[in-house]
């Protein structure tokens, strides 16, 4: 087989930068166990001169074959996956054409057609045009087999306005969701309450509720970052039919550098004690080494990282380290005192955003990282000597704009008990004594 179709087994890494944002999706979905519908990815390379060719057609309508055979009264859902569709950027919902319930293989071949040429259309030009994004899209067209759904509908892991991420909220109608995006059919609410999925809605969803917001929770946490899902009911099966960032939380433009986490959610940032040692505007270089830094010493995996860029600036995400607290029980007013050492007193009234952990999730997810940054530790604290050997300048540097200082101890109290850890204390005591002083 060439590398112009793919069915979502088949779509390796290097080629899903070629599936566009939902094929790309739909396949890493499939291939992680997600309950996503059968299907395939026609690649950009399938189409020579705004057609396709012949080879590409023939692959197709094997795939089509080998789909009926489990399914003879199966229908197709054909659908866009511009490389520029569905990223972080811009989602480009309802922008290109879909084509729904194709049957015969002449059908399916006239819907790729259908989908592929809509990238010229004058509504995609004219988004394109306001995102700021390449008007000449690749585009890549997804085969799917039909959900023939009896209940269809959106869920978004963080409110796409407030940010606030307290509810998972989404709408559904019955039948199609077509009929959703369209506004054709009046859309039902519902919530799905942190940090346990508790479902706040209609009754005929309910059945369906803890499935879906064990999905949606798993897909957050897997893709970093808050999500625009779609789903469906059938059958009495739940499927998941595509999964976005929401593009209202994105933290600006990784091109131009327009940067603000402080869009990315309902959290309570301070540029106390970070601004203090970083008082300057941060490069692109210099952010990407304190975000890696960030990323290397979190106890919390995932995109639940304290720091932040608000124009430029670092700052810390103080929400996030005060839910911690109330996750285990205690008073987040006793966080506060704790914390204020370092970031000081918060003024009288001042609302904190608390994100609601799990508390079996958070220990999950904490235990490991806390293991490993354990390790590197006493990595790092038997490594010391050896390293001080190894750099007898460095060590004569440290020491030498403190003086007269002759002991580790005037040292450890110039420097104050803030600064007295076990490793920190041992590299001081080293330093010493490899620049000659006892």
């Amino acid at each position: 087989m060439t590398d112009m179709v793919k069915r979502f087994q088949e779509l390796t890494p290097g080629l899903q930068a070629y599936a566009g944002g939902k094929g790309g999706m739909l396949a890493s979905m499939f291939q992680n166990g997600y309950p996503v519908p059968e299907g395939f990815v026609v690649l950009p390379s399938a189409f020579k001169g705004g057609k396709l060719s012949d080879e590409a057609c023939n692959e197709i309508l094997a795939y089509l074959h080998e789909m009926r055979k489990n399914n003879e009264e199966a229908s197709f859902a054909v659908r866009s996956s511009a490389l520029s569709e569905d990223s972080a950027q811009a989602s480009f919902a309802g922008e290109f054409e879909t084509v729904l319930n194709v049957k015969t293989d002449a059908e399916v071949l006239e819907a790729i057609d259908t989908v592929y040429q809509s990238r010229q259309s004058e509504r995609v030009k004219i988004y394109s045009s306001v995102q700021g994004i390449e008007q000449t899209h690749r585009i890549a067209v997804v085969v799917q087999l039909m959900v023939q759904s009896e209940i269809s509908g959106v869920l978004f892991t963080a409110d796409p306005i407030t940010g606030s991420r307290t509810s998972m909220t989404g709408n559904f109608v019955h039948g199609l969701g077509e009929q959703l995006v369209s506004g054709e059919a009046n859309a039902h609410s519902f919530q799905l309450i942190r940090p346990k999925g508790k479902y706040d809605g209609p009754d005929e969803l309910k059945k369906y509720a803890k499935k879906l917001y064990q999905l949606a929770d798993r897909l957050e946490t897997e893709l970093g970052s808050p999500q625009d899902i779609e789903w469906a009911v059938a059958k009495g099966k739940l499927y998941i039919l595509q999964s976005r960032p929401i593009t209202t939380l994105k933290p600006g433009n990784p091109d131009t550098y327009e940067w603000n986490d402080s869009w990315t959610g309902d959290f309570l940032w301070t540029n106390t004690n970070v601004g203090e040692a970083f008082a300057d505007v941060f490069t692109p270089l210099s952010w990407s080494i304190i975000r890696a830094l960030d990323e290397e010493q979190t106890a919390i995996p995932g995109y639940y990282l304290v720091s932040g860029n608000i124009c430029g600036r670092a700052y810390t995400n103080i929400s996030l380290l005060l839910s911690v607290f109330p996750t285990f029980g205690i008073r987040i007013q006793r966080g506060l005192k704790m914390v204020s050492d370092v970031f000081g007193e918060m003024p009288e009234g001042i609302n904190i955003p608390v994100y609601p952990f799990s508390r079996l999730g958070l220990i999950k997810a904490m235990a490991p990282r806390i293991k490993y940054r354990f390790k590197r530790m006493v990595e790092a604290a038997k490594s010391l000597s050896q390293h001080v050997k190894e750099t007898p300048e460095w060590c004569r540097k440290m020491t030498a704009h403190i003086g007269k200082v002759k002991t580790k101890e005037e040292l450890l109290c110039h420097y104050g008990k803030m600064n007295s850890g076990p490793i920190t204390s041992k590299l001081y005591g080293l330093c010493l004594q490899a620049a000659g002083k006892s």
